[in-house]
């Protein structure tokens, strides 16, 4: 059974392209190619999970465009650097 619906459908979500947060981080960082690039966790900002080829392993997160855009990112960055001053076992921001 099909419905037709005469009103468009309005998208309210959006995800982004592991390969193209892949290629964002390697032209933005000097961490090397990313072999995997995988979509961890979607939500209120997503989070891709990262493998470089050298074995290293990182994690993208992707702020949504808000009014507090800057001021939350800065203040989360600044919160991830405290734990991490005061040995919690968080990951390190990069600029």
């Amino acid at each position: 059974m099909t419905h037709e619906t005469t009103t468009p459908l309005r998208a309210v979500y959006s995800t982004l392209a592991a390969d193209a947060i892949a290629r964002s981080v390697e032209a933005a960082y000097a961490l090397g190619p990313v072999a995997e690039c995988s979509l961890a966790r979607r939500g209120f900002n997503d989070v891709y999970d990262l493998r470089f080829g050298s074995g290293l392993r990182a994690v993208a997160r992707c702020y949504a465009s808000r009014a507090r855009g800057a001021a939350d990112v800065d203040y989360e960055c600044g919160m991830l650097a405290h734990l991490r001053a005061a040995g919690g076992a968080v990951a390190a921001a990069l600029p």
